[in-house]
């Protein structure tokens, strides 16, 4: 008591008290929170443990922190900007006195620049010509797109020892042009990507040899955060290929011939005043960049000749099932989507492999590459042949499932984010082992994001919200506001799963496109009357023709190293290929399997709107997250399409970890057609107090001052009171977060190894599987599930 007197505490008798801030009871708050490390660490718990103050309570804290923590926001992007100012006004009194320098140096160094750039562009082009010409050699002499190559690379190079004059140039160039015409428009367009991709993955293995020379595991070596400074451990695709080329022949493009220019464009009276330098410094510039050009062309017809000449580094794609059909593999896997890319290339490491893919290839298009089409091929769905299939559950609610090589990974928002150490246990996989995979994933497809400026007002109104602590940048599954990894790299372009097929033995993978599988084919054997997987039987999916096609397992004499066919169709396809097949919970059913299709759940949420008319943002992912609610509500904004010319500013919120289940039966004999699905959003009583509190939390959020500010709102600090409200809310608006699981659960249809009871060589490795939803997304654990499910065959096969 005497302590609260001499901090004057006054409270009120109400049900909530109010709080009289003295000077002095803040002063002792500043102080807590300084000891904490900061307003954007600290949390109203931490806060009363601190101060210690008989009577204060965490409601009185938590109004606190929150408008202290807005201050403190505000104080910081004004220091921000102060430095900004100061940061700029010092940059213009720099800049103004280097042009005054570089005005008066110009003249005398511009020859002697010139002359070493020559020098140095000259070599460069030797040396990648010879290494051309090498590359070649090794090769026979068939095809006339080679030997035209051969022909050019030789003239060339003839042409850069003897000074490169500019009529044997003009002639080379006709010729090149020539050349060009052999390679079909068509080729040109479909494989232009694959093939240049295919070149920059050579020179991502040729990085990697030296860390299996020095022997042990690669993947053993690498930090625990494989992630920094914005790339991957390994470079991306975007960035990689340019730092394997000459250093200096890129340092002298980008410093030297581009300032060159500028230079020139700055300083207009310079070059009127010495024509004649000028002249012969641009005859020589124009010259090397034609040939720098002419060399761009040249690789560009070597790059689409790249299947003839060295084999593809992607794997072989076909939509012709002529080509599969009647044809033996060791494994068999249904469904190139997020799990079935990465188990695909792992298993490729040591077997023939047969990927079965309902949709296409991603590669060619841009409204799934690009970032700036985020979300566009959602709105463009048709029965057979749209990359996203929609389908209306029976609760009424719509819904998408991916139909692409890469699956959902083609689609969706990009965020990446672990599953928590609590689910890796729960589930009883190795640590080191699903660590290594996550790592194995990362390297090669995922990054640090940049910030938009939604995203950071997005990050500053969870933390208005009362999302603590900040947790800056993690792939890791914490509570609190984060910043997650994407598979969006710098450039703006996403990577799916498809890319991981580039890790495995492109020479032992087949990626059979656009064909649906139907069945799994089964056979008889023993007196036991045993049921093992043989096979598949598929059809193509575009709907015009019903025909089946098989393909089978290799047999061997001792039937327990056969391999087998694994699903990875998704928590949809999987579960429906396995009733199709006649394994399922029907009393006619063959083989019965009371847990197919059953337990059948999909994170309930709920999103609102930002008003942000009448502006219209570009499209973008989310990139941060707020994890709230001991990790049971989990928050996140972006900007989706409406139409090609609108957008949206949802902010929306999901239950993590449901408890209202649903199923999943036939809804057709046909595979192509969805089966039906009944997830019951919300039929537990929990559930529906956990959306409340969802809703508070999401109204906190979208009623913040950060938002309120960016979109020069006013902000409006009523709050709905009322739990009936709420629950209107979640009733009228429960959407999906596209996170639905279930149907084929581990110790319901499969063993933990994922093998389907009952069934020899038949094995379920997807979302299917899981009891619950990992992670903030699942995309993460599930593009880790394949890989961690490969090396584990690959260990039980040895």
């Amino acid at each position: 008591n005497m302590q609260n007197q001499n901090m004057n505490l006054v409270l009120s008798t109400d049900a909530k008290p109010r709080l009289k801030w003295t000077p002095e009871l803040h002063q002792r708050f500043v102080e807590a929170v300084n000891q904490l490390g900061g307003a954007d660490k600290a949390t109203p718990k931490s806060l009363m443990r601190v101060m210690g103050i008989h009577g204060l309570t965490l409601y009185h804290l938590k109004s606190h922190l929150q408008a202290y923590f807005s201050l403190f926001l505000k104080y910081r992007l004004g220091k921000s900007q102060q430095s900004e100012n100061c940061t700029d006004i010092k940059q213009e009194a720099e800049s103004l006195q280097l042009q005054m320098e570089v005005q008066r140096k110009l003249h005398e160094q511009i020859e002697r620049h010139l002359q070493l750039r020559i020098e140095a562009q000259g070599k460069y082009l030797q040396t990648v010509l010879k290494k051309a010409q090498e590359t070649l050699s090794g090769y026979g002499s068939s095809s006339v797109g080679v030997e035209l190559a051969k022909a050019e690379l030789t003239q060339l190079v003839s042409m850069v020892n003897n000074g490169c004059p500019s009529s044997s140039f003009s002639e080379l160039t006709e010729t090149g042009t020539s050349s060009l015409k052999y390679v079909e428009r068509k080729q040109m367009r479909g494989s232009m990507e694959s093939s240049l991709t295919s070149s920059e993955s050579s020179g991502r293995k040729e990085e990697k040899q030296p860390m299996h020379k020095h022997g042990g595991d690669p993947e053993k070596k690498r930090s625990s955060s494989p992630i920094s400074d914005g790339i991957c451990v390994e470079q991306p695709i975007s960035k990689r290929t340019p730092t394997q080329r000459d250093k200096s022949g890129q340092h002298l493009r980008k410093s030297g011939l581009l300032d060159t220019i500028d230079l020139n464009r700055k300083y207009q009276n310079d070059i009127d005043s010495g024509p004649k330098a000028w002249n012969s410094y641009y005859n020589k510039l124009f010259l090397v960049m034609g040939f720098s050009f002419y060399l761009l062309l040249l690789f560009v017809d070597l790059a689409l000749c790249s299947s003839w000449l060295q084999g593809r580094t992607l794997p072989h794609m076909t939509s012709d099932v002529n080509e599969v059909s009647g044809k033996s593999f060791d494994y068999i896997v249904v469904g190139g989507g997020t799990a079935g890319c990465p188990l695909a290339a792992t298993l490729s490491e040591k077997f023939s492999v047969l990927l079965v893919e309902r949709g296409s290839s991603p590669y060619g298009n841009p409204l799934v590459l690009e970032t700036k089409n985020y979300g566009l091929s959602l709105l463009q769905t048709d029965k057979y042949t749209s990359v996203a299939q929609s389908f209306i559950s029976n609760d009424g609610v719509p819904n998408l499932r991916g139909r692409v090589l890469g699956g959902s990974s083609a689609i969706n928002g990009g965020f990446y984010s672990r599953a928590s150490e609590d689910f890796v246990q729960k589930v009883g996989w190795d640590k080191e082992a699903v660590m290594g995979a996550y790592q194995w994933v990362e390297s090669r497809i995922v990054f640090k994001p940049e910030l938009t400026p939604w995203q950071y007002v997005a990050e500053f109104s969870f933390l208005e919200a009362g999302i603590f602590p900040y947790n800056g940048f993690s792939l890791e599954h914490i509570e609190g506001t984060k910043v997650g990894g994407s598979v969006f790299d710098e450039w703006g372009r996403r990577h799916t799963s498809a890319d991981l097929l580039e890790a495995g033995n492109p020479n032992n993978i087949t990626v059979l496109l656009n064909a649906t599988v139907k069945n799994v084919i089964f056979r008889e054997k023993g007196n036991r009357n045993e049921t093992i997987a043989r096979g598949i039987r598929f059809i193509k999916s575009d709907g015009n023709s019903s025909q089946t096609y098989d393909a089978y397992l290799n047999q061997a004499e001792n039937s327990c190293s056969w391999g087998d066919v694994i699903l990875a169709a998704g928590a949809l396809g999987s579960p429906q290929i396995l009733l199709l097949s006649g394994i399922g919970p029907q009393k006619h059913i063959k083989n019965r399997l009371k847990g197919v299709g059953k337990g059948m759940k999909d994170n309930p949420g709920i999103a609102l709107l930002a008003d942000s008319k009448p502006k219209n943002f570009p499209p973008e992912p989310p990139k941060v997250v707020g994890i709230a609610d001991h990790f049971k509500i989990i928050i996140e904004a972006g900007i989706l399409p409406i139409s090609l010319n609108a957008t949206v500013m949802p902010i929306a919120a999901k239950l993590a970890s449901p408890e209202s289940e649903g199923k999943l039966e036939l809804n057709s004999t046909d595979p192509r057609e969805n089966p039906s699905v009944t997830f019951n959003y919300l039929a537990k009583e929990k559930d529906w107090a956990r959306c409340v509190k969802l809703g508070q939390l999401l109204e906190r959020v979208v009623r913040s001052e950060s938002i309120a500010f960016f979109l020069g709102l006013e902000r409006k600090n009523e709050l709905m009171s009322t739990e009936d409200e709420l629950r209107k809310l979640c009733k009228k608006n429960v959407r999906t977060f596209y996170h639905y699981h279930g149907g084929c659960s581990v110790g319901s249809v499969v063993d933990k190894d994922y093998r389907v009871y009952g069934v020899k060589g038949l094995r379920v490795v997807d979302g299917s599987t899981f009891l619950e939803s990992p992670g903030t997304n699942p995309m993460a654990t599930l593009l880790m599930l394949g890989r961690y499910q490969g090396i584990k065959i690959l260990e039980d096969r040895n």
